[in-house]
């Protein structure tokens, strides 16, 4: 279903299709099912991650699990306390 999804979306989110259709972003909200179907097709381009302190057992899903991501990767990152939480964020590509 997942898959689905974001084969129905990709056109949309393409930065060519983007402009053709007057889409320029898109927010996706989710947990880690929809921001790795969203990975997989190629669809981030920029990256706001919010981290809390609070463990999910061995019941948690780990987010974009066996795919290459680190937030060390990221360009023009940015990371910034909130509460008690933090926020990374950055680009997937280099944008010049």
């Amino acid at each position: 279903m997942l898959a689905d999804f974001a084969r129905q979306f990709k056109p949309l989110c393409s930065a060519k299709a983007g402009y053709c259709v007057g889409l320029t972003s898109l927010l996706l909200e989710g947990g880690a099912a929809l921001s790795a179907a969203a990975w997989d097709a190629g669809m981030i381009d920029r990256v706001r991650l919010y981290v809390a302190p609070a463990p999910l057992g061995s019941a948690g899903v780990p987010l974009l699990d066996g795919r290459p991501f680190s937030t060390a990767d990221l360009y023009d990152r940015r990371v910034e306390p909130c509460g008690d939480d933090v926020l990374i964020e950055g680009d997937v590509h280099r944008i010049d």
